[in-house]
C-alpha cells in the first residue's frame, strides 16, 4: 500500500508542474502577439506619418517642374488653413528681384512680330511720316539690336526674314516683336481652342505668359499643358494678373499659378510669384507696396 500511495503522489506532483509550464507557454505566446501587433500599428501610423508629411512637403516643390528655388522661396509661403495659402510678393523673391521683362540683349536674335497693324519704321518714333511698311503677326524677323526707351517706348532694329518685304531693316516697338521661342510657346499652348488668350489678348500678357512657360520648361516636346488667365486684380498704377499652368501628364503638382505685375502706363511686367496652385483667392496691396497673394 505504501508503494501505491507513493506512485500517486508522484503522477499529482507532475500533473500541476505540467499545466504551470502550459500556461507560462500560452502567456509567452500571447505577449508575443501582441507585441508583434503593436509593432504592426506602430510602423503603420509611422508610414501614414511620413507618408503625410511627404505629401505635403511635395505640395511645396516644383517637383516634377524645372526648380525655380534660384527665383523664389516657397518655403515662405504661409498655409492659411487646410485648403487655402498665401505669400507675400517680397518674402518669396529671392533676392528680392523676380524676373523681368527683358528689353535690350547686346546679341543679334531671332525673333517674330507680335501683334496687328504694326509698321517697320524709319525712325525709332510714332509718326506716319516714319512708316515704312507693314507686317504682319508672325513675320519672322532678326533682331539686330535693341535701344534704349525712345519717344515713350522700347525699341528694336531689325531686319525682316520673311514678308512680302523681306530683307527690309528698320525700327520696331518691343511691344510688337517677340523672341522666336516665347513665340513657339504661345503657338504650342497659348492660340488654341483650350485656352482663354489668343492674338488679340494685350500684347503685355502674351509676353508674360511666354517667359514663364519658358521658366517652367514647355519647350520638352512631350508636355501636354492647358494655359489660362485666371484673375485680373487692379489697382491705382499697376495691375495684378494670375495665369493657370496646368499639366495633364502630370499625377502630382500638376498645376501651377503665375502671378505677374503690370504697369498701368507701359507693358512692363514683373512675375511676382510662380507657386503650385489651382486659383487665386484674393491679392491685396501691403502697406510696404508688396502684395499679399492668397490662393488655392
Amino acid at each position: 500500500m505504501a508503494d501505491i500511495n507513493r506512485d500517486n503522489s508522484v503522477e499529482h506532483t507532475v500533473e500541476p508542474t505540467k499545466r504551470r509550464e502550459s500556461r507560462a507557454k500560452r502567456v509567452l505566446v500571447a505577449l508575443v502577439a501582441v507585441l508583434f501587433a503593436l509593432g504592426i500599428i506602430a510602423a503603420g501610423a509611422y508610414v501614414i506619418l511620413e507618408g503625410s508629411e511627404s505629401a505635403e512637403e511635395s505640395a511645396f516643390t516644383y517637383a516634377p517642374w524645372p526648380d525655380l528655388s534660384e527665383h523664389y522661396d516657397l518655403g515662405s509661403i504661409v498655409v492659411v488653413d487646410t485648403t487655402l495659402c498665401r505669400f507675400n510678393s517680397f518674402d518669396i523673391a529671392q533676392n528680392g528681384v523676380p524676373f523681368l521683362n527683358d528689353h535690350t540683349q547686346e546679341q543679334q536674335y531671332e525673333a517674330t512680330v507680335l501683334g496687328t497693324g504694326v509698321w517697320l519704321r524709319s525712325y525709332p518714333e510714332l509718326k506716319n511720316r516714319r512708316k515704312r511698311c507693314q507686317v504682319r503677326s508672325g513675320d519672322r524677323l532678326m533682331v539686330l539690336r535693341s535701344i534704349d526707351f525712345n519717344n515713350g517706348k522700347h525699341w528694336h532694329y531689325v531686319k525682316l526674314m520673311s514678308g512680302r518685304r523681306a530683307g527690309t531693316e528698320g525700327y520696331i516697338s518691343s511691344d510688337d516683336v517677340i523672341e522666336q521661342s516665347r513665340y513657339d510657346m504661345l503657338e504650342r499652348y497659348v492660340f488654341v481652342e483650350s485656352s482663354n488668350l489668343n492674338e488679340k489678348s494685350p500684347k503685355k500678357y502674351l509676353h508674360a505668359v511666354a517667359a514663364v512657360l519658358l521658366k517652367l520648361g514647355a519647350e520638352k516636346d512631350n508636355l501636354n499643358l492647358d494655359v489660362s488667365i485666371i484673375d485680373t486684380s487692379v489697382f491705382e498704377k499697376q495691375s495684378v494678373v494670375t495665369f493657370h499652368i496646368s499639366n495633364r501628364h502630370l499625377a502630382t503638382n500638376a498645376s501651377m499659378i503665375a502671378v505677374v505685375q503690370f504697369y498701368n502706363d507701359n507693358d512692363d511686367f514683373m512675375v511676382l510669384g510662380i507657386v503650385p496652385g489651382q486659383s487665386i483667392n484674393r491679392v491685396e496691396l501691403a502697406e510696404n507696396g508688396s502684395y499679399d497673394v492668397y490662393y488655392y
